[in-house]
């Protein structure tokens, strides 16, 4: 995945939870194709569908880690998975995963 692939990802995946724009995650598929379309990249909302249920799937020790820190593990964790997801994306998904795990 070339550097503007990754940075088209990212920006879906930001997009598609709406991230520091609303309030709690969505499912906004229209968002993700519109960032797609904006870099003249063909949709990632099923790719981003993909990473968003690997980030819920990714384990925590919930008898050890706060909701919070959960959704720093499986930030770092799926930046581990994918290295050229931004840091903005990742925080995205550790945000998705506390508000599906309250």
């Amino acid at each position: 995945m070339t550097s503007s692939d990754s940075d088209t990802l990212s920006e879906a995946v930001v997009a598609y939870l709406g991230y520091r724009r609303e309030r709690s995650p969505r499912a906004d598929a229209e968002a993700a194709d519109a960032a797609a379309v904006r870099n003249g990249s063909p949709s990632r909302t099923s790719t981003v569908e993909r990473m968003v249920a690997e980030s819920l799937a990714v384990p925590v020790d919930w008898s050890r880690t706060s909701l919070g820190d959960a959704g720093r593990q499986v930030a770092a964790e799926m930046k581990r998975r994918h290295p050229g997801l931004s840091d903005l994306a990742a925080d995205a998904l550790g945000w998705n995963v506390t508000f599906q795990w309250r």
